[in-house]
């Protein structure tokens, strides 16, 4: 844990993170993708629906993946913003959301609600030009075929139940480290 005094800052930033042996070439690398977005990757999300929306206690938590194009293996983290008053309990709060997620919330509706929503997004965001060079720029970048473009919609929607649950695997949610910065209340 590594806590970094910013005075006077409205709110506490605050990531969780932990290093995966995972590349975008490993088998589970589209089945983590979901996994992640449904941890927190959108508003429906778990993590937006129980800390933000439940909870009230942040108005941005999200969870995402990184480093794993650079040949090497990546890492899984959380980002949420908390009050300074109430940034214990949200911390507290925030890792119980997570180990729920992974004990209970790898069920087959929500993987299904997700796959159709990255499916679905990803289609609609290829009707602009800017999206659709970006994607393409990515796809050559991360070193596929140029047939990505159009078969990833039906790679997310391929992911198991039991995918995603190999993906949670390779995340060592027990040495999630935190990392906070803000202005920290005296107790």
């Amino acid at each position: 844990e590594k806590l970094i005094p910013i005075a006077d800052k409205a709110n506490i930033d605050i990531l969780l993170g932990v290093a995966i042996p995972l590349t975008v070439q490993h088998q589970l690398y589209h089945s983590m993708k979901v996994l992640v977005e449904m941890l927190g990757g959108s508003v429906t999300s778990h993590l937006l629906q129980t800390i933000r929306e439940r909870d009230g206690l942040t108005y941005g938590v999200y969870s995402s993946l990184g480093g794993l194009d650079a040949g090497a293996d990546g890492h899984f983290k959380v980002w949420a913003t908390f009050s300074p008053d109430k940034y214990k309990e949200s911390v507290e709060k925030l890792r119980e959301e997570i180990d729920m997620f992974f004990s209970k919330g790898l069920t087959e509706e929500a993987l299904q609600k997700r796959k159709e929503e990255m499916a679905g997004s990803y289609l609609v965001a290829l009707s602009t030009t800017q999206n659709l060079a970006h994607s393409l720029h990515s796809i050559g970048a991360l070193g596929f075929d140029l047939s990505y473009l159009t078969e990833y919609p039906n790679i997310i929607r391929a992911v198991s139940l039991d995918d995603i649950r190999n993906a949670a695997d390779l995340i060592p949610k027990d040495k999630l480290s935190l990392v906070a910065s803000g202005t920290f209340r005296k107790n």
